[in-house]
């Protein structure tokens, strides 16, 4: 929400990590909440940078002034908030095409994915189980009463192909899976 104009290299030291405050300065503390910490052990690129700022802002349900791409967040989309990541590309430099962020969804290896495009995705925090029995195929007995979303969008917000992905979802915690089992639904008309 407020972005603080200091700033500052940081060091490899040994001391400990302050959070709202200065190491070795006195009268400068944080007066403020502090709703999430991320900490990366590595520079983040301008896709990464991008994809995290649209995660961030579907969970504390903010605007972004600039690059807001994903827009299954908003509620006349469905609040598709939860467990937003992404994959997108800036230019040959700035790339990320492998992402799960902390959900079950894993997608990769996009095979059109141009400079300012980005597939962005997030769920509508539905119970993780084959309960929903409407809206089914007549081959399905039930499907999962969780739904995910897709930004497919460029930074203008214009739809944009990346092209086919790979698309992995890791079931290992929902117990015993036969995955002959399963079938992927897609709602390619966007009627529920």
């Amino acid at each position: 929400i407020l972005t603080d104009n200091e700033n500052r290299t940081p060091l490899s030291n040994n001391n400990p990590l302050y959070i709202g405050n200065e190491l070795g300065t006195s009268g400068r503390f944080l007066d403020g909440d502090i709703a999430e910490i991320i900490i990366y052990n590595t520079r983040l690129n301008a896709a990464e940078e991008i994809i995290i700022q649209n995660y961030l802002a579907a969970k504390y349900n903010r605007s972004l002034s600039t690059i807001d791409i994903y827009n299954e967040d908003d509620a006349g989309a469905g609040n598709y908030d939860h467990q937003v990541a992404g994959i997108g590309r800036v230019d040959a430099s700035n790339i990320q095409n492998d992402a799960q962020g902390v959900g079950i969804v894993r997608v990769l290896n996009p095979t059109g994915l141009g400079n300012d495009e980005f597939l962005i995705w997030g769920h509508d925090n539905g119970v993780q189980q084959a309960t929903e029995t409407t809206d089914v195929p007549a081959t399905v007995q039930a499907r999962f009463d969780r739904v995910w979303r897709v930004s497919e969008v460029n930074t203008s917000n214009t739809a944009v192909d990346v092209g086919a992905i790979d698309i992995y979802f890791d079931l290992a915690g929902l117990g015993t899976v036969t995955a002959t089992d399963l079938r992927l639904l897609v709602d390619t008309d966007n009627d529920g």
